[in-house]
C-alpha cells in the first residue's frame, strides 16, 4: 500500500505521523500528521479508524524492539557462552513475550 508523502505547504517538510493520546489538559485526541517545524500550527487530520490502527502500530512496533533489546539483555546476564545458546535463550525470552503481549495487551487467549 503506497501512501501519498503529504508536506507542510508553508515548510515544505514531509508532515510526522502523532499517535491518537491524551493532551496534557486531559482531553483524548485522534491521531494526526503534523508539520515537524515546531512553530508551525499546521496538521492535517487522519479519519479515527485508520488513527486508531496506526497508532496501535506503532505502539506494537515500540513494544516489539524493547522486547527485543529486553531478550538480548537477558540472554547477556545469564551468560550465554555461544552464539547457538545465545539464539536460543534470545528466542526464549521473545517467545513468552509474545505470549504475554497477545494475553495481556491484546486481551486474546490462544
Amino acid at each position: 500500500m503506497n501512501e501519498i508523502v503529504k508536506a507542510c505547504p508553508t515548510h515544505e517538510l514531509e508532515l510526522r505521523f502523532i499517535p491518537e493520546g491524551i493532551s496534557k489538559a486531559g482531553n483524548r485526541y485522534n491521531a494526526f500528521y503534523g508539520c515537524p517545524e515546531k512553530l508551525c500550527k499546521y496538521s492535517e487530520n487522519i479519519p479515527e479508524k485508520k488513527g486508531h490502527f496506526l497508532s496501535m502500530q506503532g505502539e506494537h512496533r515500540r513494544a516489539k524492539e524493547i522486547a527485543y533489546g529486553g531478550s538480548a539483555n537477558r540472554a547477556i546476564e545469564i551468560g550465554a557462552k555461544s552464539k547457538a545458546e545465545f539464539e536460543e535463550m534470545f528466542n526464549y525470552f521473545m517467545e513468552h513475550w509474545q505470549v504475554w503481549y497477545v494475553k495481556n495487551v491484546l486481551n486474546e487467549e490462544d
